[in-house]
This record gives C-alpha cells, sequence and structure tokens, in this order.
C-alpha cells in the first residue's frame, strides 16, 4: 500500500504543474501567518510532515523557525530543494 501511494505522489509530482495540484498552495493560511505575526507562536521547531513543494516549511524558515519538511515523493523534495535556495 505504500509503495503504491509513493508511486502516486511521485508521478503527481513528476507529470503536473504545481499549480494544478490542488493542495499546493503558495500561501500558508491565514491563520497559521496571524498566529506567528501576533506572536502568540514564536520561532522554535518545526516539521512538515506531508510537506510537498515545501511552500509551509519555506515559510517558516523564513520567519525564523528552525523548519524540516517530509514527504514521500522524491519529486517533491527535489521540488522544494529548489525553491528554498
Amino acid at each position: 500500500m505504500v509503495a503504491m501511494i509513493k508511486d502516486q505522489m511521485e508521478n503527481i509530482y513528476k507529470s503536473i504543474p504545481l499549480e494544478k495540484i490542488p493542495w499546493d498552495q503558495e500561501s500558508p493560511p491565514e491563520v497559521l501567518r496571524a498566529l506567528i505575526q501576533t506572536d502568540k507562536i514564536k520561532p522554535y521547531k518545526a516539521i512538515d510532515l506531508g510537506c510537498g513543494a515545501g511552500n509551509y516549511v519555506i515559510y517558516l524558515a523564513s520567519q525564523g523557525f528552525d523548519a524540516y519538511g517530509v514527504a514521500i515523493s522524491a519529486s517533491a523534495i527535489e521540488i522544494a530543494r529548489k525553491s528554498a535556495s
């Protein structure tokens, strides 16, 4: 089952443009941004499980978090690495 999901996610990130992947949102949810901007959440360690293209983990890192992303798709991680640099 896990291998099947990994293959499906790999296929998605290799063959579909990011703007067409419905869960790939460029910006984190407004509620998360508001919590960070109002200092209700202070920068600390964060892990984004299922980070996909890394948009949220990149945002968190830009806000001072020690942030890490994990995804089942190697292609998604490569996209995230490129976006982060």
